[in-house]
């Protein structure tokens, strides 16, 4: 069974499958913001991780996501989070060199996104 790491774990594509994860014997980590949504996050079956992706650090997040072998990355995803927390992740993912996530055992990366592109 998988060990998957969520970030943005209290939006609503992170908690749908963090059930669905539990239900089928795998075992996640959602990270969460805010105090309130780690209840929520067990209550799924998920390992609440705090964090904030605005404000870790490539290596602090890279030592949360150490032991798993997937990564979903789901923050911002529900246009929620604004351009910040969308930015956020592509610069972790692309500018910090992805090799990073690889080098920790990952075997698999997942990134939803939505938004609107302006001009």
């Amino acid at each position: 069974m998988s060990k998957v790491f969520i970030v943005g774990g209290s939006g609503q594509i992170a908690r749908h499958l963090a059930k669905q994860l539990n239900q089928q014997g795998h075992t996640s980590l959602s990270l969460y913001r805010q105090a309130e949504q780690a209840e929520e996050l067990k209550a799924l079956g998920s390992t609440p991780v705090h964090g904030d992706l605005l404000t870790l650090e490539v290596g602090q997040l890279a030592e949360l996501m150490t032991g798993c072998d997937v990564v979903v990355f789901s923050a911002g995803a529900g246009g929620k989070g604004g351009s910040e927390m969308t930015n956020a992740m592509v610069v972790l993912l692309v500018s910090n060199n992805p090799d990073n996530v690889w080098a920790l055992g990952i075997d698999r990366m997942l990134i939803a996104l939505a938004g609107v592109a302006t001009a």
